[in-house]
């Protein structure tokens, strides 16, 4: 073990006694469920662990959640005996994944990454191999399961320029970590050189599954009864918008609503649980707004829709004329850009999509997305789009092209992961 990955680990072990303090903490802003709260220290909670090998896939949030259930799918398929343990890092994903889930696969919420907590789970499931979902890298994770000689592979793995550069700031730390991982099937070639430069060593690149990622399912019968509701009004939606995002996004809209009367923001945040205070905020800037978490139905009168439930994403996209997606007006890295260009409807994003770089840069030289870096610059993409129905059919018809331009990923990445099962691996 490297003195930098041993400093880790001790530091944080010292800081294991606060962390039910921390997951408190987290619960009080709606950022943990209170009963899973023990699996988060490692507790099994009274699940057994099946008999022979168990496959550990983890998957940080729920785009990573999103991308990976078509690859257990898969897994679950050439491999029927093959029990799958499910990990899972936030609230919002464990959500997602309930009721969806392929046969054989278990859900529980990821460990901390201190050894007392990775000690416990490791000891209860005592996984044969783990699958890392894109770039979630814990240095107690890799340590414990590399003492146990258990593989790693990262698969749909994505670098992004700013974790490079942090991950270089602790070179001396990420080099002795990547040492046990096995394989890293990366997005693109940029993804690749960059788990390369850190010390991975087998390292391919596979394309991106969420290019392959079913599009959102929405219920018929509601989306009927909210297109009677809506009308013939010019609806756009916001998606999985972040802190500091709904305000500019007012801003927009109010600008839109000077020159379209009718105009309706279906506004989705990517946290539900801010919904009655997002309430209270736009309200007070004196929106006429319906609640969906509170059955409150639209009007002709209605401004602003605020969609806070989960899992109705498909929902918002069939209903809006073009989306945009959020966490990319704050500094966040954005969303995934892909769910409404599926569904054949325009994007629109702001200044931060370095989460889906690749895909942004794809879906914007097809026309299927505009970048708008401003309020007034949203609300310019939106009003053409309102007022030019030519463009807007043209750009409906780039974004389902370009979203289908790309597949394959889960095939490739499926014979890179079939092979890595089957493959003793030599670890350090």
């Amino acid at each position: 073990m490297s003195l930098p990955l041993a400093a880790y680990g001790l530091v944080s072990t010292l800081l294991h006694p606060f962390a039910a303090l921390w997951l408190r903490q987290r619960t009080a802003r709606g950022k943990e469920d209170r009963t899973r709260l023990p699996e988060r220290l490692g507790h099994a909670r009274g699940l057994a662990r099946p008999a022979g090998d168990l496959l550990w896939a983890h998957a940080a949030s729920v785009g990573e959640s999103q991308a990976v259930l078509p690859l257990l799918k898969e897994l679950r398929a050439t491999h029927p005996g093959l029990p799958i343990l499910l990990t899972t890092g936030t609230k919002t994903s464990a959500q997602f994944v309930s009721g969806k889930l392929p046969e054989g696969v278990l859900h529980r919420m990821a460990p901390l990454d201190t050894f007392p907590s990775v000690t416990r789970f490791l000891n209860h499931w005592q996984p044969s191999r783990l699958l890392l979902v894109e770039s979630e890298l814990w240095p107690v994770w890799l340590w414990a399961l590399g003492r146990r000689h258990v593989p790693v592979a990262v698969v749909n793995g994505r670098m992004s320029e700013k974790s490079y550069a942090m991950w270089g700031r602790l070179h001396a730390l990420a080099k002795p970590m990547m040492r046990y991982v096995s394989l890293v099937l990366a997005q693109d070639g940029p993804d690749g050189d960059r788990f390369r430069a850190l010390g991975a060593e087998d390292v391919h690149v596979t394309g991106n599954i969420k290019w392959d990622t079913p599009p959102l399912p929405a219920s018929e019968s509601e989306l009927e009864r909210l297109r009677a509701a809506i009308g013939r009004r010019s609806v756009w939606v916001a998606a999985s918008t972040h802190a500091g995002e709904e305000s500019q996004l007012a801003e927009a809209h109010a600008l839109i609503r000077q020159h379209v009367k009718n105009a309706l923001l279906i506004l989705a945040p990517r946290h539900p649980h801010r919904g009655n205070q997002l309430v209270a905020d736009l309200r007070e800037a004196g929106f006429n707004l319906a609640q969906r978490s509170q059955s409150e139905p639209i009007t002709a009168k209605t401004e602003i829709y605020l969609a806070d439930t989960m899992g109705e994403l498909g929902l918002w996209y069939r209903l809006a004329q073009l989306a945009f997606v959020g966490g990319s007006l704050v500094v966040h890295g954005g969303q995934n850009p892909l769910e409404p260009a599926r569904l054949g409807c325009p994007v629109i994003a702001g200044w931060d999509m370095h989460n889906f770089a690749s895909i942004t840069l794809a879906l914007e030289q097809s026309g299927a997305l505009e970048r708008t870096p401003t309020p007034a610059a949203v609300a310019e993409s939106v009003l053409h789009h309102f007022q030019n129905k030519t463009y807007l059919v043209a750009r409906r018809k780039a974004a389902l092209e370009s979203a289908g331009s790309q597949s394959g990923a889960i095939a490739r990445t499926m014979r890179h992961v079939q092979q890595w099962l089957a493959s003793p691996v030599a670890l350090p």
